[in-house]
């Protein structure tokens, strides 16, 4: 299983394929318009922020365990996929977060030590 990153501008510049899924992750503000053509694309929108720092500010949605279970029902639905995508604003935090999980999962390696992931989100990972 092939797991990629990618910022909002990165995304729009690939070429969708029915091989690829998607996983698209925005600021619960921002309406983002996925590119037509992946075989199936899960939407998410949460802030890049840790747990810890939802009690000082109550208006930001950190990822939690919803979240995680979203994605790993999404995955479970495509057992024969070969790529996934991942996106979110710059590319390196949530999406990476994202990624780095999913590579524990799948090759039982952490993913936290390879250099693509070396600035995920900890949190999430950590949820995931």
């Amino acid at each position: 299983m092939k797991i990629e990153c990618f910022s909002q501008t990165q995304i729009q510049t690939q070429i969708p394929s029915r091989d690829i899924i998607l996983i698209s992750i925005t600021e619960p503000t921002y309406d983002f318009k996925v590119p037509d053509g992946y075989r199936d694309v899960l939407c998410l929108k949460f802030h890049d922020i840790s747990a810890e720092n939802k009690d000082s500010d109550r208006e930001h949605i950190p990822f939690n365990e919803q979240h995680a279970k979203e994605i790993l029902g999404f995955i479970a639905k495509y057992p024969y996929i070969k790529k996934i995508y991942i996106h979110c604003n710059v590319g390196i935090f949530r999406s990476a977060g994202i990624a780095s999980a999913l590579h524990e999962i799948f090759t039982g390696e952490s993913g936290s030590k390879l250099p693509q992931y070396r600035l995920h989100n900890k949190h999430i990972t950590k949820v995931i």
